[in-house]
């Protein structure tokens, strides 16, 4: 009777466990050609420099001198430098789970330059799937908050790879 409580205990310590590590952030690793980031922000009514858009990937961090298009319509023709890939690539292993494995192929989060307030982009592309898009408003109060420290990440990247 003892041995089976003792299985017992161990089977459940086991499943509770596996099931705790299944809700921490997932992220993941850039591989190759097949997974890769898209992130940038845009103003629609202004002057000047109104969108910019990166492309973080296994190789490097590329920058667009397109305005913001989906997917892998942007032009990423000039390749910043390996400093400021080295201080990005970790974005990718701190995206939540919530935004990876969304069932949804496109989701906006708040009401992006709605009010001229401009908005932020993110691409993610995993594996060679079907590319998950997502937009972000940039006043970020009324927000879940996984999607806030998403929008504060991508502010944050687009200032390192500014500077």
């Amino acid at each position: 009777m003892k041995n089976l409580i003792k299985k017992f205990s161990l089977i459940l310590a086991s499943i509770v466990l596996m099931s705790y590590s299944s809700c921490q952030k997932e992220g993941f690793s850039l591989k190759g050609e097949t997974d890769y980031i898209i992130f940038g922000s845009s103003y629609g009514m202004c002057v000047g420099d109104c969108s910019i858009t990166y492309l973080l990937k296994s190789d490097g961090l590329y920058k667009s001198k397109d305005y913001l298009k989906t997917g892998n319509q942007n032009s990423f023709t000039e390749k910043l430098s390996n400093e400021k890939f080295e201080g990005l690539k970790s974005i990718s292993s701190s995206l939540p789970s919530e935004l990876i494995n969304n069932p949804k192929d496109e989701e906006t989060f708040g009401c992006p330059d709605c009010a001229d307030q401009g908005g932020y982009y993110l691409e993610i592309i995993r594996k060679g799937q079907k590319p998950k898009i997502f937009r972000i408003d940039t006043n970020t109060d009324q927000l879940p908050e996984y999607i806030k420290q998403v929008a504060l990440e991508i502010k944050k990247a687009i200032e390192v790879a500014r500077t």
